[in-house]
């Protein structure tokens, strides 16, 4: 897990660090779950699944477009998703299955997954990293 919460006034930023595009992903799939259902213990809940396909112009817009997908699941099915698996990744496509539990309710309700800040690209160790902020 290479995500962390930081300050904001208003909202919660996340920083998420990985070395390839499906851990940043995955990594940012864990940390919007860890905000709206903190410390869940999946084992005694019933699984839901669902598949995933999204196309965006670029990398950016296809994480902030995946997070918000994923938060609209959860939404509609009152479920915290706590996998990914992804048959295809590119810097404009994703075709996955999301595997995740049902829940009563959530923690703290995210509203949107916002494109401020957000800004996909490598750093200086050659690793993927961004900055997502989540309205709350």
């Amino acid at each position: 897990m290479s995500y962390e919460f930081l300050q904001h006034t208003a909202d919660v930023r996340l920083k998420v660090i990985g070395n390839s595009l499906e851990d940043v992903f995955s990594d940012a799939l864990q940390g919007l779950m860890e905000l709206v259902k903190p410390g869940l213990d999946v084992a005694s809940c019933p699984i839901v699944k669902h598949n995933l396909q999204i196309e965006s112009p670029d990398r950016t817009a296809l994480l902030i477009d995946f997070l918000s997908e994923v938060l609209f699941f959860s939404h509609t099915h009152n479920a915290i998703y706590t996998k990914v698996v992804f048959s295809k990744l590119t810097e404009t496509e994703i075709h996955a299955d999301i595997e995740g539990v049902e829940v009563d309710g959530f923690e703290e309700d995210v509203k949107a997954v916002t494109y401020h800040e957000a800004n996909l690209r490598t750093n200086e160790e050659g690793k993927w990293e961004t900055m997502v902020i989540f309205d709350i």
